[in-house]
């Protein structure tokens, strides 16, 4: 279950945001708010694909923004809420809706502590859902902000 390191250029993402608990908290209510308002989005979806953005440490209270990635947008209907993702280097590894939350744990509990990384606590990590996800076994991409270990944080 190794990542693959990339580059990954900044982009916004338009949706809907819900406050948790913690990132294990993550399930249908905002997913289920994000389909209302998903008609409205498509039109300047850059990539048809989904976002899950985790603002905030993953096991502390955080925002989550259910979106998608746009391009230029002037007005969105309200409760929606528009972010920018920066740029930087991500650790990049794939999964699948059923081992998502098994993904995250092996992330955040063996895989940073062995890497050459830190997380980069400026930058939210997010889960991109690819066009048609539609089942349990669909593929899902997680997202981790890294820098390389020794590097300070600004």
């Amino acid at each position: 279950m190794e990542p693959t390191v990339i580059q990954v250029d900044a982009f916004k993402v338009l949706g809907v945001m819900g406050h948790l608990k913690n990132a294990s908290e993550v399930g249908n209510s905002v997913w289920d708010k994000f389909v209302r308002y998903q008609k409205t989005i498509v039109p300047f979806s850059i990539d048809n694909g989904s976002y899950g953005v985790y603002f905030g440490k993953h096991d502390k209270e955080l925002d989550y923004l259910a979106s998608m990635a746009v391009g230029k947008v002037e007005k969105f209907a309200e409760g929606l809420v528009l972010r920018e993702i920066p740029a930087g280097t991500y650790a990049k590894f794939k999964g699948t809706i059923k081992t998502i939350g098994d993904t995250w744990g092996y992330i955040w509990r063996q895989w940073l502590q062995a890497s050459p990384y830190v997380h980069d606590v400026n930058r939210p990590s997010f889960d991109y859902f690819p066009p048609n996800t539609v089942s349990t076994d669909s593929t899902v991409f997680m997202y981790v902000p890294v820098k390389e270990k020794g590097r300070r944080q600004t």
